[in-house]
């Protein structure tokens, strides 16, 4: 089963689905070929956020790592990656005002919208990792500015067996 992508297809590849259906005027494979361009658009919260491209988890214990350049992000975007389950979290960069930072959320601090970590940084590409451990119920987040070395970020996210989201944890861009 396919897991890799590097988005050079003319067409999204099978493992890929939309957690909502999608808006196609706002998400490309031939904008910037071998990349997928995803646009924003204003949502209240994760739940809400269309063009959330996922991907199941596959296995017991996985690494899963995207590389995410910042240069068309503008003020008040987020744009990352997320864990897809109840509680959800999310790694990711938020363009504002002063600049562009690091962050981290998870809902498991709800009601609080803030996030758990937060760090301004300059870079125009970033890595970010998520680790899932179904075994042991639990996921992690990290970074890399060179996509070699990883730095843990955030609080872990346990992974929970409810029927709110019942299709298990799912990867989301």
């Amino acid at each position: 089963c396919q897991r890799d992508d590097d988005f050079s297809g003319k067409t999204m590849a099978i493992q890929w689905e939309w957690n909502h259906v999608p808006n196609d005027s706002l998400w490309s494979l031939t904008e910037q070929p071998g990349k997928l361009r995803l646009h924003t658009m204003p949502a209240k919260d994760f739940w809400y956020a269309r063009n959330s491209l996922c991907q199941r988890v596959v296995g017991l214990e996985a690494d899963a790592t995207v590389e995410l350049s910042t240069a068309g992000l503008k003020q008040g975007d987020v744009s990352g990656f997320a864990l897809l389950i109840y509680p959800y979290a999310w790694i990711g960069v938020e363009k504002q005002s002063n600049g562009l930072w690091l962050k981290m959320r998870n809902e498991m601090n709800y009601p609080s919208v803030s996030a758990i970590d937060s760090m301004k940084i300059t870079a125009k590409t970033i890595w970010l990792k998520v680790h899932t451990d179904v075994d042991n119920g639990k996921s992690c987040f990290a970074y890399s500015m060179d996509g070699k070395t990883y730095k843990d970020y955030g609080n872990e996210l346990p992974l929970h067996f409810q029927l709110h989201t019942f299709q298990g944890p799912r990867y989301a861009l």
